[in-house]
């Protein structure tokens, strides 16, 4: 079996542009809204209903075919940060320059960078409240 490069990945902005295709499920390679690549297997997302950023590892090391999986959700830039330094994502000083550099909060970065935000009440700084009103919105979809 071949070793896979175990070299540092620089952080990445990514952006897709208009001629490339690309998908609304979080779980692919080429969910539309990653807003960085921390390592080959860890990236941060703005989830697709635009409430939370996601840490997400991939279930299989690059070349191979996997699918990304949230291990960390939160609705502010520390509440991202702490998961990514518990899991050394942060050793790379351009990896923690690009995560200083989002918003304080989630409804900040949907504001600034023009994503349509989702229906629900967002409380102001109070994230169990926001939890809350997931919860309502959940049980109101599924009834």
């Amino acid at each position: 079996m071949a070793n896979i490069s175990t070299a540092p990945v620089r952080p990445t902005i990514c952006a897709f542009t208009s001629t490339q295709s690309y998908s609304r499920r979080e779980r692919d390679d080429s969910y539309r809204s990653v807003i960085v690549w921390l390592a080959p297997r860890w990236r941060v997302i703005i989830c697709k209903d635009t409430i939370q950023f996601i840490l997400q590892k991939r279930s299989v090391a690059p070349p191979n075919t996997g699918t990304w999986a949230g291990k960390s959700f939160s609705t502010t830039r520390d509440g991202l940060m702490a998961p990514c330094s518990e899991r050394g994502l942060l050793s790379e000083p351009s990896a923690r320059q690009v995560l200083e550099a989002l918003p304080s909060d989630v409804r900040d970065y949907v504001s600034q960078m023009g994503l349509p935000r989702d229906r629900l009440d967002w409380p102001e700084g109070n994230d169990d409240a926001c939890l809350s009103n997931l919860r309502e919105a959940a049980k109101a979809f599924s009834a």
